[in-house]
């Protein structure tokens, strides 16, 4: 005898949603889902009876095994009282009803379905499906509740069309992937409230009810529609068109999601909230009108749609996460002037999208046009935060290029003398073999260079990009010991991430960050020192070198992680830290449980002079000029000059790194300017 399934909805009773069976769908039934909480301790029979036993002595009948073909239910069975009668529809009625042609209910009991209360009506019905006729005479369902008004009933009107009338929410409706296979039409009638969380998609999380609503081309949702929930619709492939009404608030996660055939959607103005993915994947969608009622449109809502062009309203201010990602047929959008933010990868994939214009509220824009095949990026002239030259994205000063269009069909560029800083993704994809880069870069971002023909040329070893490193190309020789050149500033996120041959590696006391994981994984590093001017190091700059048996910090305040809100100890943990006193590395030691080994107390720096102030009077003139002249003159003669790092500094007006005649040439043209009303320092002075 096989076993009752339990915790069913009621539509088993009617469509027999029962696993490994043949099931009769009546052509016009009805029923209700009260779901029924039973206290079962066990399975078994009694006489001739398949039973379940209750905790308070009761059972449960699910069927009958005997060589009668007429039976009546008892009202006690071995002195266990009969309360409950539970039917299942199976075409095969010998699973449970053995030679069964009649069967008499005259006692007072429960009739249920799985777990959920049956009318006698239906019970009758269910029996005469199978070839049984079914007599009750007796007061069942005097235990069951009145029907709720806060219920839906189910109707197959016809084996195409199922109709879903009274009140509440309309559950995960599991049906057999047959009976759904038909259903081509739903028809929601007014008391219906909310359409619930996987209501009709096969992708119900707790199981797999195949096909789902896969021949579902038609729904009509009535006004009393409130929600449409999460992945209520999602991958019903058939879905053409479906008419929102005026009612619904909210659009669920997934909620249209991979509605293929999609092609006509309307959003009312009742509805506030889009929410994640909600028409992803819809294909067929080319056009959708987004009313001023909505006021948050989640990430990746309209990702992978076949929309050609769409306005957002002026109530949002957000371009989420992935928005119009993989849209490859999008040609326009259109944003207001309430957006603030642009999210990450927002127009990734957008193939066809050949402007965007950023209006001028924008203040965040975050990696959005990745893989696009964009050709101009149009910023309003009154943004505070960006700016765009030549269809180029900067921030407003141009002192960070965001983003080049990769759909450029140039093949050189000159990035701006103003540049210092090269986003991460900035040239990825592009066309250029040819690109200057200006002194004034100091720090690029991971992956601006990827998959170019610039990158393409380069030849093998460290790639700097003006004074940053931004990786190492080729196979670094094994046992390699790489020194960084003077000048060099920074070093890229992941600039030597898993170059397992490098043994070691020497910064110039110019380097001041280094990137996320820039080393992470280099096995064989055994030790390292950041010089004092090293500012920075980002999370996992240093992770997971597991040969790493030094590392020395020369700046006592040296931050660890800038960029990152949390701290992750993420330094190898095969390293002892050397640093001074009180400082930051021997915070962090003591923080994560490290070895640390004191070099006393940090020296105490000699502050910096102006430029051009040798003496330390505070006025730049004709004896600063003599200081260098005498400097140049001895060194000249091979001799070592007896000035002080910050003297030093101040002397090398041009920053050359010598002491010569033309800095005592600049000290003087300075001077003659400010002796006849010149105003500003020297460095003012050089800029102007």
């Amino acid at each position: 005898m096989k076993k009752i399934i339990a915790g069913l909805l009621a539509t088993i009773a009617v469509f027999g949603a029962v696993p490994n069976g043949n099931f009769i769908v009546p052509e016009k039934s009805a029923f209700t889902a009260s779901a029924l909480d039973l206290d079962v301790i066990g399975k078994g029979s009694e006489g001739n009876f398949s039973c379940e036993y209750l905790s308070d002595g009761s059972i449960i009948i699910d069927g009958y095994f005997g060589t009668e073909t007429e039976i009546t239910i008892p009202d006690e069975i071995n002195g266990h009282a009969v309360k409950y009668l539970n039917i299942i529809v199976y075409s095969d009625k010998e699973i449970f009803w053995a030679g069964v042609t009649k069967i008499n209910i005259t006692t007072n009991l429960t009739l249920i379905s799985g777990r959920d209360y049956i009318t006698s009506e239906n019970a009758i019905k269910c029996f005469s499906d199978m070839g049984i006729t079914a007599n009750i005479t007796g007061n069942v369902n005097q235990d069951a509740p009145p029907e709720t008004p806060n219920e839906p009933i189910y109707e197959l009107t016809s084996d195409t069309v199922l109709t879903i009338k009274g009140t509440g929410e309309i559950k995960h409706i599991q049906l057999d992937k047959d009976v759904k296979s038909k259903i081509t039409k739903v028809i929601i009638e007014n008391g219906i409230t909310s359409i619930g969380n996987y209501a009709f998609s096969p992708n119900h999380p707790q199981g797999d009810y195949e096909n789902g609503f896969s021949n579902l081309t038609n729904i009509i949702i009535p006004d009393s529609v409130t929600n449409i929930g999460d992945s209520a619709f999602n991958a019903c492939k058939n879905l053409k068109q479906i008419n929102i009404p005026n009612s619904v608030i909210q659009l669920g996660k997934y909620s249209f999601a991979g509605c293929e055939s999609l092609s006509e959607v309307n959003i009312p103005e009742s509805v506030t909230e889009i929410k994640m993915k909600a028409f992803a994947s819809c294909k067929s969608l080319k056009n959708i009108i987004i009313p001023e009622s909505v006021t948050t449109i989640d990430s990746c809502a309209f990702e992978g749609t076949g929309i050609t062009s769409i306005t957002l309203p002026n109530s949002i201010s957000s371009v989420s996460n992935g928005l119009f990602r993989g849209c490859g047929y999008l040609e326009e959008v259109i944003l207001p002037e309430s957006i603030t933010n642009i999210g990450t990868s927002v127009f990734e994939n957008c193939t066809n999208l050949k402007e965007i214009m950023i209006p001028k509220n924008v203040t965040s824009i975050d990696n959005a046009f990745r893989y696009s095949e964009l050709k101009e990026i149009i910023v309003d002239d009154s943004n505070e935060f960006y700016s765009s030259k030549d269809g180029v994205l900067f921030d407003k000063n141009m002192t960070k290029l965001i983003y080049y269009p990769t759909g450029r069909e140039e093949t050189s560029y000159i990035i701006p003398d103003s540049v210092t800083e090269l986003a991460a993704f900035s040239f990825e994809n592009s066309n250029l073999s040819d690109i200057s880069i200006p002194d004034s870069v100091m720090l690029v971002g991971s992956y601006a260079f990827d998959q170019t023909p610039w990158y393409d040329n380069q030849p093998d070893g460290v790639i700097y990009v003006g004074k940053s490193v931004y990786n190492y190309k080729g196979e670094i020789s094994e046992n390699d010991n790489i020194v960084l050149k003077d000048g060099t500033k920074s070093i890229a996120d992941f600039a030597f991430f898993q170059e397992r041959d490098l043994v070691s590696i020497t910064f110039p006391e110019s380097m001041e960050y280094i990137g996320y994981q820039a080393f992470s994984n280099c096995d064989k590093l055994v030790s390292i020192e950041l010089p004092k001017n090293v500012e920075t190091i980002e999370k996992g700059a240093f992770w997971e070198c597991d040969s790493l048996e030094k590392i020395t910090i020369y700046n006592p305040n040296l931050n660890f992680y800038k960029r990152w809100s949390y701290v992750e100890d993420m330094l190898s943990d095969t390293a002892t830290i050397y640093g001074y006193e009180n400082s930051t590395a021997q915070v962090y030691a003591e923080k994560y449980d490290r070895k640390f080994v004191s070099l006393g107390d940090a020296p105490i720096d000699e502050p910096a002079l102006p430029l051009g102030d040798i003496n330390g009077d505070s006025t730049v003139d004709a004896s600063d000029a003599s200081n260098v002249l005498a400097v140049y003159a001895l060194v000249s003669t091979g001799k070592e000059s007896e000035l002080t790092e910050a003297q030093i500094a101040a002397a090398d007006v041009n920053k050359d790194g010598s002491i010569d005649a033309s800095d005592a040439s600049l000290i003087l043209a300075y001077y003659a300017y400010i002796s006849t009303g010149g105003t500003g320092t020297l460095e003012d002075y050089l800029n102007s």
